[in-house]
């Protein structure tokens, strides 16, 4: 049975390929997050902008503090998964 999976599959084993999804899964997340944290600070920025007449001003600080948010986001998760590796156990 094995054999006929690795022979549809170009060689490759199934196992491995689940195993390598595994492990990238993780990272998958991050430019939804990056994207997600500019798009909303920038919006916010934007309304406030619009509510008290003062653009562009709230609009660059809502897209400088996504992008602080997104990269912390970014940062965490990478950090995050070091640690993962290099203490399993935790």
């Amino acid at each position: 049975m094995r054999e006929a999976n690795r022979k549809r599959s170009g060689g490759i084993r199934l196992e491995s390929l689940s195993e390598a999804y595994r492990k990238i899964a993780p990272y998958l997340n991050i430019g939804y997050v990056m994207t997600t944290s500019v798009v909303v600070f920038t919006f916010l920025g934007y309304y406030v902008d619009k509510k008290w007449e003062t653009r562009p001003w709230f609009t660059i600080v809502g897209a400088v503090v996504g992008l602080v948010v997104g990269f912390y986001q970014f940062f965490k998760i990478v950090l995050g998964q070091q640690k993962q590796k290099e203490n399993p156990r935790s």
